[in-house]
């Protein structure tokens, strides 16, 4: 029997994050395999690409451990279809790589908000394009933007208090059985501390 996703899994080398950080297309096989077990020719027809350009980016997920082969079934003719999952729910990156005196500390960075920040713009973008995301209505509309920046002061304690409320929720959406008629959404969280305003 085939183990269950870990909760969470650490990338531990900066190649294992070029991996997961520089494709949108490899993101969005993981996302794909999140929601259930799919074959490769299935992940072609959800993503809507030719299952040609799947196999290259099938073999690294797996060699870096990021997915993993489940199951085998045969197919049409001689073919045997290989179905495959996460490994993980959540991918965390080693704070060693991103250590100030680490060599790959700028290139992990980088790579960290690309993935958090820089690729969401795109993914927003495309949302509303295609007419996903209706800019005309406001939250908690399902199809709304929520877009929010905000400034605030708190003292370590409930900073690390909004830490666990924020990772409990990230958790608590992120394991919920998914319906057919469900609609995927994504969420991003970016919560650091601040240089002081040098006006003030």
């Amino acid at each position: 029997m085939n183990p269950e996703p870990l909760d969470h899994a650490v990338i531990r080398d900066l190649d294992s994050l070029r991996v997961y950080s520089s494709s949108p297309l490899r993101r969005q096989i993981i996302t794909q395999l999140a929601v259930q077990t799919r074959s490769i020719h299935e992940l072609a027809q959800a993503l809507n690409v030719p299952f040609t350009r799947l196999y290259y980016h099938i073999r690294l997920l797996e060699k870096h451990g990021f997915i993993q082969l489940v199951e085998t079934r045969p197919g049409p003719g001689a073919i045997v279809e290989k179905f495959y999952r996460i490994t993980a729910r959540q991918f965390v990156v080693d704070r060693e790589l991103m250590h100030p005196e680490s060599t790959s500390a700028p290139a992990a960075l980088d790579h960290m908000l690309d993935i958090t920040l820089g690729n969401v713009q795109n993914e927003i973008r495309e949302s509303v394009r295609l007419g996903l995301t209706d800019l005309m209505v406001f939250s908690p509309e399902p199809t709304a933007l929520l877009l929010r920046h905000a400034f605030f002061v708190l003292s370590d304690d409930d900073m690390r208090r909004l830490h666990e409320q924020i990772l409990a929720l990230l958790k608590h959406v992120t394991e919920q059985p998914a319906a057919p008629t469900d609609r995927r959404y994504s969420l991003s969280v970016a919560l650091y501390p601040t240089p002081p305003d040098e006006s003030s």
